[in-house]
């Protein structure tokens, strides 16, 4: 598989804002991969205000094999 074949460089990942960026203190960025809708997530099953939806959490230099080109800029 190619290097640029990872989550970084595809169009359904959105990098999130409060980490630092790949190589910056050793720390691998990390994001959220959009390929499908949210999945729920329940925190307290007895409580209504307790139930989201969140997309999965990836770093940059994952992959799967579902990667889309970004393109350009």
């Amino acid at each position: 598989m190619s290097d640029q074949r990872r989550c970084a460089s595809c169009a359904n990942w959105v990098r999130a804002d409060s980490v630092a960026p790949t190589g910056e203190d050793g720390a691998t960025a990390v994001g959220e991969c959009h390929r499908y809708a949210p999945r729920p997530e329940v925190r307290d099953p007895a409580a209504q205000a307790g139930r989201s939806a969140v997309w999965p959490s990836t770093q940059a230099d994952d992959f799967c094999g579902e990667w889309y080109y970004r393109g350009e800029g």
